[in-house]
């Protein structure tokens, strides 16, 4: 993603992918992040990244800087150079350093577990599958099912129904 591929709407960002795996007709697809009333709010938490590393917001600003770009220090400071993306393993680095440096264990953190923190939130608030799968972008219902976390104790009694 690049700068120019989200739009700040007051109340919500629209993220828009330009390519994806599951757009079979190479339109990009579209997704929406709200405000809300927790510590993680994630429009608050994309428009201080935007303001740290001097983004621009949506297409008319014609900002193609990589999100997900290199830091790179001067004698005075750390900038984003967003003309170079980093590589998978070193935005999991990335990730799992931001959660230890705000006391979470990061072990088995990735770039997919904010995603399935919040299908098994929207799951397990009986959001409706295909709302979900929407908001996902995917094509079936049952994929968010692969996403959702599943705790010990769902498990365990998702067993116990296996006729003996």
């Amino acid at each position: 993603l690049r700068a120019m591929d989200l739009e700040d709407n007051g109340d919500s960002i629209r993220i828009t992918f330009p390519s994806a795996k599951n757009d079979q007709y190479h339109n990009g697809r579209t997704t929406y992040v709200v405000s809300n009333d927790t510590e993680v709010n994630p429009v608050e938490i994309i428009r201080t990244y935007f303001k740290i590393c001097n983004f621009k917001f949506g297409w008319e600003n014609g900002d193609t800087s990589f999100l997900n770009c290199v830091m790179r220090r001067t004698k005075k400071a750390w900038f984003a150079d967003g003309s170079r993306g980093i590589s998978y393993s070193t935005a999991t680095k990335n990730v799992q350093q931001m959660v230890a440096a705000v006391g979470v264990d990061p072990t088995g953190i990735t770039d997919k577990s904010f995603k399935m923190l919040g299908v098994t939130r929207m799951v397990n608030t009986d959001v409706p599958l295909d709302e979900v799968a929407q908001h996902g972008r995917w094509v079936t219902t049952t994929m968010p099912l692969h996403y959702k976390h599943n705790s010990k104790e769902y498990k365990e009694h998702i067993a116990r129904q296996v006729p003996t």
